[in-house]
């Protein structure tokens, strides 16, 4: 049986002295569409607490508050969401060598290792947001990169 959620169009056609009636039902991402946007109104993903780093997801928009950066902050549109991208942390070999090198002509013999920091790339119609996550939890990071994936997608 069908809900009213669950059907797109109903149309009556006459045939003749018959009536048939035509269903389309909605797409299956329609329907998630419908469930992620109408069910969960709002959430908010806290990556970390000082300085203050979270991501509040809303029906049509989503909200950055970035302390640590606050040229991040403000309200973005999901329709203008374009790719989104999460960036682990990562050793930077290169340069890493390249001052085991220098160290070993200038005899301190302090070398380490070089990492990249993590961080979150949101590429946008208007803007690029590039949020540093240094302190911040990897996990919620990636449960807002999915967040604004699945959103993105359906916006």
């Amino acid at each position: 049986m069908w809900n009213y959620k669950s059907v797109s169009s109903i149309e009556t056609i006459t045939m003749g002295r018959e009536q048939v009636v035509q269903i389309t039902p909605v797409p299956l991402t329609a329907i998630n569409m419908f469930y992620d946007k109408k069910i969960k109104m709002e959430e908010t993903v806290d990556l970390r607490n000082q300085p203050e780093l979270k991501i509040v997801f809303k029906t049509d928009e989503f909200e950055v508050i970035d302390l640590s950066d606050p040229k991040n902050n403000g309200s973005y549109s999901f329709s203008s969401l374009n790719k989104v991208a999460l960036n682990a942390e990562k050793a930077n070999w290169w340069f890493s060598a390249f001052t085991v090198v220098v160290e070993f002509f200038v005899g301190s013999g302090s070398a380490k290792i070089y990492k990249n920091k993590a961080y979150l790339n949101l590429n946008m119609d208007k803007r690029d947001l590039k949020i540093w996550l240094i302190d911040a939890d990897f996990e919620k990071a990636k449960r807002a990169t999915d967040l604004l994936s699945k959103k993105r997608v359906f916006a």
